[in-house]
């Protein structure tokens, strides 16, 4: 999976975009987000809160990465899109 296809099955699973940011996908910025970095051959996940990143975890290739992100995102019902009630 690469960064484009993981924004297409978040936004298939319902994950607000407001909780990641990585290439031109997302719209997460400084607080409550995840990040895919790329790093001089790696990819590092971040998660961002209150304008500080933290380190997640740092894979070789972007698809690892990328499914990483991908199960953080979905195992957590709270990042889903909330219908009005």
């Amino acid at each position: 999976m690469d960064m484009s296809q993981l924004a297409q099955q978040l936004k298939y699973h319902g994950i607000s975009s407001r909780h990641y940011r990585f290439g031109q996908h997302g719209a997460g910025f400084s607080d409550d987000s995840f990040l895919i970095e790329p790093r001089d051959g790696s990819f590092d996940v971040l998660y961002m809160e209150r304008g500080k990143a933290s380190l997640l975890a740092s894979f070789s290739s972007e698809d690892a990465a990328c499914s990483y992100l991908f199960k953080q995102l979905t195992q957590d019902d709270s990042f889903k899109i909330r219908a009005p009630r």
